[in-house]
């Protein structure tokens, strides 16, 4: 820094506003805020500047400069108010001094007289108490600075709240330039404020607001987040955090897009529901509904808008997105304006409009696809002899062929087009036949007729063969491949499109090779393999995307969105609901895929907790329902609106859209349709009273729609939600005795679906949803007092689907697990008799409100529980694994946080645990998260690894079964060796994963601990070598890659080399290795895909449980190689060489790596990720 800053001339120069040299500003602002004698001395020449200009000591040109930067500083303009009046009342009105003293010595004649000191002392108390005020109301003179910087161009479309109109800038950045030492001087005094007063709200805005014009959008959510967490109904504040996630979600990609404008549509909803009147907020809320394309919604925002402000700028421009609104109504186009589009483009010679045209309308049911439109138009030119018209129409379809070809290397309409530039009037005759069996096929199909749909395009297949159109015979063998589909025919229709799917892929016709790929994935998705649908969904986006096919892509996002929506993956399910949103609609937008998008979105948006947005979708849903004018289509909108408006509290409104339902229903047709459709409105409006917090009226509702399912037996998930609504209520309204026979009646409902839902994913995905049901159960037998009864129904709810493996109740057909039965869980007697003696087991239940945990070991039973909210226990998780995996070096806070959840999970229960005795932890929900090892005892100062020995199990009757298929092996002295070792896995496909040599190594090493080895490492490790040692080894060793699935764990995979490079989980099960004595999964994250409520962690680990081991080392976190090698060889040689038990021998090798030489690996990161789950072993 340079020293002749700290001049008091060269302060003096600063202070008067002479310094324009930026560099230099800057160092002059750093000195203030980082020097405190720097602060002090130009203080004191400010105070000498400020006392000279108010006894009127300074020249002409400092007076000048220094009253030209009081417009600028507040704070000196109340200095300058202070002194004038220490003046007035320190000096009456007699006749001036012929000589002035200096500034000090005024001073010291000043202090000389008491009174004067008195009047001193009075002004100055005024002085502290008009500081605290400024400073507790930054708004005030930082934002108004603010104000003036942009009262010329604003740098956000929103309207922020203490804003004044001013058109949005033309260009970004000039501003900012032009004042940066202005916006450099607000940013720090407002961010001087918001560190002072972290929970001031006003402070907090204010710092958000400055950072939102800069566009700094994390910094701006992050103050304005804390506002609202003070102010959570201010409308200002949450006006101008919408305002943030608006900007935001503008700079982001479209699938990160829509959950940031649902967010900024609830903070603007939240405003205006606090504030009617409030102008920014309504115009925002009008602006964000635009922009995620909400016409309908959009013009009644901008309407209502306009009656609150009619003629101000913002008016203006209210009414220019009006306009604009109207113009995209454009892009709802028939058949016909598309062909004509078309051919004017075709006309003038545009490619591109040609091409943007064509690119937009491949969608075959509405009939805009413009290859059948032309091959049409020209069948008919030629049937009436018009011979121009023909010669245009056949020019137009191989024009569409060319630009297709060239562009995309796609030779379907190329191909097309030139056969019938060829045809006589024999096939063009027998072509005009195959065309009007398929339009009707569509109009059949389009009703719901599958049947005689197939039948249809069946004979449309016929004639375009006859005719010698192979590729509309293929659209046609495509759509009754579809119908099969729908006709639950799934193999037939399976077979159909593998042929098509080959046949395009020879011929290159590329746009049939993508619809027939998704095509495939519906299929799959009948067939509830997740994994699969998204397969052919991936591949058939990617293809369509290279074709330019956008409305074939609008498809399959939206597909996507939906599969990853029926599994719980929200986020997910968002981003790929969010390109469909936002797919390129600049030509045309399909009314029917609208409608499917929104109506999906809606629902996605509701379970994401995002309700305004959500009701947005909804409305906007049942316009566009009412305009393609399909009854059903408005009966399932209006239940989407229904629910919409129940999410947000508008009740009434819920009511009558459920009135206007069944009014719907009333008048369809088919009876069977009606009384269903009826039945569904009734059951919902129940769910409706139930929320509005009218349960007599819900119990009321639920009773008419059970008497109406009564003849519906086979719609048994309905009657499920009915029952599970009336025992909501029964506990709401505190009737213990109908609240017990409603859950014996719920529950049993549960066990019937159970057997009946034979997929273990489909399974776990719907008991993870239904989780609620057994959580009462708990609840109601606790409040009773009976902690044994409440253990029991938390126990049944636990790992059911494993025990189902574990017990033989399972099969496997080649693609997933299936299940004969549903098994039961074992009674708290049960596993008291038959736990090992020298177990005992800590179990859980995360409740609302509350964890329960009991203790349990042969001879003791304890129940005790601790208070905390389902969400404060799962950001305590959370914010505990970011310490130890992402702030791996902060001991400090690794402890706090760890000694945070050691209060409220061990601390209950730590009297009754014996350390010597290994302790079962049986964790619950968010608790399968957390490493129990890497807990922190305070009293102590040390770890619970330290204290204790720790093993895992999803429920007690798994710790039961797996401790008794432990002791069965026990005596087995020859422990068979299968050690595998960094596989040479496939690079190509696998392109981010890295070589392991640390993995070859410590593969090897272990395979050194033991006398029957065999070791597999590098080419050698390939999929039929691994699979021929497991069927004879006793302990599996696995050190490499394990790549987890994204939409079905049952998909994740070891990582192996040669050409089926790879185990996939789901083979496993069909294994059946009975000989495995241990097996250990030395790779990232093998215990945890997927957390399921009620089967607890699906991954590695769970599916070598099922595949019969007894117990299985794995991780919960992406592992360091290094360090996972050292831990695994002491693990192992823990075993081999001193004898000891798989728990006791994990914790040994810990534990030296926690107090070893190596400083990097002591901290918990490198040795907690590991733990034992399943059975207690003696081995």
């Amino acid at each position: 820094m340079n020293l002749a800053l700290k001049n008091e001339d060269a302060i003096r120069d600063y202070l008067l506003g002479r310094v324009g040299d930026e560099a230099l500003l800057a160092d002059y602002e750093e000195l203030l805020f980082a020097d405190e004698e720097f602060a002090g001395l130009a203080e004191l020449v400010e105070d000498a500047l400020v006392n000279d200009f108010v006894f009127g000591k300074l020249n002409e040109i400092d007076r000048a400069d220094f009253g030209a930067t009081l417009s600028l500083r507040p704070d000196r303009r109340a200095k300058v108010a202070l002194a004038r009046a220490l003046r007035e009342k320190a000096n009456p009105p007699v006749a001036e001094k012929a000589a002035e003293s200096s500034f000090f010595d005024s001073l010291r004649a000043f202090f000389r007289d008491p009174l004067r000191s008195a009047a001193l002392a009075v002004v100055a108390i005024g002085l502290v108490v008009f500081a605290v005020i400024l400073l507790g109301r930054p708004k005030t003179d930082e934002l108004a600075e603010l104000k003036t910087i942009y009262g010329g161009g604003r740098t956000t479309e929103t309207r922020l709240s203490d804003f004044d109109y001013a058109p949005l800038a033309a260009t970004r950045g000039a501003t900012e330039e032009r004042e940066k030492s202005r916006l450099r001087r607000i940013e720090n005094g407002l961010l001087e404020r918001a560190e002072k007063n972290p929970a001031d709200a006003e402070a907090q805005h204010a710092l958000g607001v400055f950072y939102l014009t800069q566009r700094k959008f994390a910094e701006a959510a992050a103050a304005l987040e804390k506002a609202a967490a003070v102010a959570d109904r201010d409308a200002r504040v949450l006006n101008d955090l919408g305002s943030v996630y608006f900007e935001q979600a503008r700079t982001e990609p479209a699938e990160k897009r829509l959950e940031t404008l649902a967010r900024a549509l609830e903070n603007f909803s939240r405003a205006v529901t606090a504030a009617p009147d409030f102008r920014p907020a309504l115009f925002n809320r009008a602006l964000c509904l635009q922009e995620l394309r909400l016409g309908g919604q959009a013009k009644a925002a901008w309407n209502a808008y306009l009656e609150k402000d009619a003629d101000s700028g913002w008016a203006d421009e209210a009414r220019k997105n009006l306009e604009r609104l109207e113009q995209s109504n454009a892009n709802s186009k028939t058949a016909a304006r598309v062909l004509d589009d078309f051919l004017a483009a075709y006309r003038n010679r545009d490619p591109e409009t040609m091409w943007i045209i064509d690119s937009q309308t491949r969608e075959m049911v509405s009939g805009v696809w413009l290859a059948d439109q032309l091959s049409r138009r020209f069948v008919d030119a030629r049937s009436r002899g018009d011979d121009a018209a023909a010669a245009e129409t056949i020019d137009a379809l191989k024009t569409i062929g060319e630009l297709e070809k060239t562009r995309t290397a796609d030779f379907f309409v190329a191909e097309m087009a030139a056969f019938y530039e060829k045809a006589d009037p024999r096939r063009l005759a027998e072509l005009r036949r195959a065309k009007e069996f398929l339009g009707e096929g569509y109009k059949t199909s389009t009703g719901g007729d599958d049947e005689t749909a197939r039948a249809l395009f069946e004979r449309a297949r016929q004639s375009f063969a006859a005719a010698g159109s192979l590729w509309e015979a293929a659209v046609a063998e495509h759509w009754i491949a579809f119908c099969d589909g729908y006709l639950k025919n799934l193999t037939e229709s399976g077979r159909r499109f593998e042929r098509l799917e080959k046949f395009a892929a020879e011929k290159k016709y590329r746009w049939l090779r993508a619809v027939v790929l998704y095509r495939l994935s519906t299929n799959a998705y009948f067939l509830n393999d997740h994994s699969e649908s998204l397969k052919y969904d991936l591949a058939s986006e990617k293809l369509m995307d290279e074709i330019g096919d956008t409305a074939g892509q609008n498809y399959v996002f939206s597909e996507i969105a939906a599969s990853y929506y029926e599994i719980g993956e929200l986020e997910k399910a968002l981003g790929y609901a969010g390109r469909a949103t936002f797919a390129d609609q600049s030509y045309y937008a399909s009314e029917k895929q609208t409608w499917r998008n929104q109506g999906n979105t809606s629902m996605i948006l509701g379970r994401a907790e995002f309700s305004h947005a959500a009701l947005a979708f909804a409305l906007e849903h049942g316009e566009k329902a009412k305009s393609i004018a399909d009854r059903e289509y408005v009966f399932n909108s209006l239940r989407n609106v229904a629910l919409g408006y129940a999410a947000v509290g508008d009740y009434d409104r819920a009511r009558a859209a459920l009135d206007e339902s069944l009014r719907v229903a009333a008048a369809l047709d088919d009876e069977k349709s009606r009384r269903i459709l009826s039945a569904k409105s009734v059951w919902l409006f129940g769910q409706v009273e139930r929320l509005a917090g009218n349960c007599p009226a819900a119990l009321a509702k639920y009773d008419e729609a059970l008497a109406a399912y009564r003849d519906f037996p086979e719609e048994t998930v309905d009657l499920y939600r009915i029952h599970k609504g009336r025992l909501q209520c029964y506990q709401t309204l505190g009737e213990t005795e109908k609240l017990r026979s409603e859950l014996e009646t719920a529950r049993g409902l549960l066990e019937e679906y159970r057997a009946e839902i034979v997929e273990d994913e489909n399974r776990n995905v719907f008991f993870d949803r239904e989780q609620t049901v057994a959580d009462i159960a708990v609840e109601t037998a606790l409040t009773g007092g009976d902690a044994a009864a409440a253990f029991e129904l938390a126990e049944e709810a636990k790992a059911r689907s494993l025990l189902d493996f574990m017990r033989g109740e399972s099969s496997f057909d080649g693609k997933e697990s299936r299940f004969a039965t549903a098994t039961r869980h074992l009674a708290l007697a049960e596993i008291q008799a038959r736990m090992p003696a020298g177990a005992q087991l800590v179990e859980y239940a995360v409740l609302p409100g509350r964890v329960a945990v009991w203790t349990i070991d042969r001879e003791r039973f304890g129940y005790a529980e601790t208070p905390v909210g389902t969400a404060e226990l799962e950001r305590k998780i959370d914010d505990f694994r970011r310490a130890l995996i992402v702030e791996k070096e902060n001991r400090d806070r690794i402890a706090g946080l760890g000694a945070d959840l050691y209060r409220l999970l061990v601390a209950p229960v730590q009297s009754r645990l014996d350390p010597a005795r290994p302790v079962c932890f049986v964790p619950d929900k968010a608790l399968f998260r957390l490493p129990f090892g890497a807990l922190f005892s305070k009293a102590g100062e040390r770890f619970l690894v330290e204290e204790l020995t720790p093993l895992y199990a999803p429920s007690a009757s798994v710790f039961v079964l797996a401790s008794e298929n432990a002791r069965r092996r026990e005596n087995e002295r020859d422990e068979r060796l299968l050690s595998v070792g960094n596989p040479r896995f496939d690079a190509a496909e696998n392109p981010s994963l890295v070589d392991l040599p640390a993995a070859a190594f410590e593969a090897e090493e272990i395979g050194r601990l033991y006398p029957n080895a065999r070791l597999l490492t590098g080419v050698g490790a390939d999929k039929a070598s691994v699979l021929n040692g497991l069927n004879d080894c006793r302990v599996f060793h696995f050190a490499g890659h394990y790549v987890t699935n994204e939409i079905s764990a049952p998909h994740s995979k070891l990582l192996l080399a040669g050409r089926d490079g790879a185990l996939p989980l789901s083979e496993l099960p069909a294994l059946r290795l009975p000989a495995l004595k241990l097996v250990v999964l030395s790779a990232c994250g093998t215990s945890l895909d997927r957390l399921y409520r009620g089967e607890g962690a699906v991954g590695a680990a769970r599916a070598f449980l099922a595949a019969g081991a007894p117990v299985v080392v794995a991780s919960g976190w992406p592992v360091d190689s290094e360090a996972t090698a050292a831990l695994m060889i002491e693990f192992h040689r823990g075993r081999r060489e001193k004898g000891l038990a798989v728990p006791e021998a994990l914790r040994r090798a810990q534990l030296a790596l926690l107090g070893g030489a190596n400083e990097r690996f002591r901290r918990p990161f490198y040795w907690a990720a590991f733990a034992p789950t399943g059975g207690l072993t003696n081995y």
